[in-house]
């Protein structure tokens, strides 16, 4: 045998494919456009897709319409959605106005909900989709909807 022929074994390495949470957090974080979770949506039927009942044309169009919208955020950076007039990019609120509860999630003293304004076929009010953003995560959690302007005092 010539040397050539011979070949070394070369070690493989230790891979570890657990991702600690650190690591999620940190790569979540240096995404500066959301991404999206229904993580926390409420069980309460006035701010989610329950509403519509047996309306399941308004409720299919609202999806879709929210598809849409979720396609719109998730394109721009946070900044830049904040920056933005409330009717095209978000607002925040605080948490305490809101007339229902996320699921399995609570709000921390003093913490923001984000608001997007979007509107689906056939009508004409704006609805919106409100959620949270945890510990300077770029995740949206969508929470909930405002379909009847109830989910907080819109003012006068």
């Amino acid at each position: 045998m010539n040397k050539m022929s011979k070949s070394k074994k070369l070690k493989q390495p230790n891979i570890n494919t657990k991702i600690s949470s650190e690591y999620s957090q940190s790569i979540c974080c240096k995404s500066k456009c959301p991404s999206i979770s229904f993580e926390y949506l409420t069980k309460n039927k006035d701010y989610n897709f329950e509403f519509f009942g047996k309306e399941k044309q308004q409720c299919k169009n609202t999806k879709i319409a929210v598809l849409d919208r979720i396609q719109e955020i998730t394109c721009k950076q946070w900044r830049d959605l904040l920056n933005m007039p409330k009717e095209i990019g978000a607002e925040t609120l605080d948490s305490a106005v809101l007339n229902f509860s996320p699921n399995e999630y609570t709000f921390s003293p003093e913490e923001k909900v984000y608001v997007f304004r979007f509107k689906a076929i056939n009508c004409k009010k704006d609805y919106r989709i409100i959620g949270v953003k945890e510990n300077g995560c770029s995740t949206y959690n969508i929470i909930g909807f405002d379909f009847n302007y109830s989910a907080y005092n819109h003012g006068a």
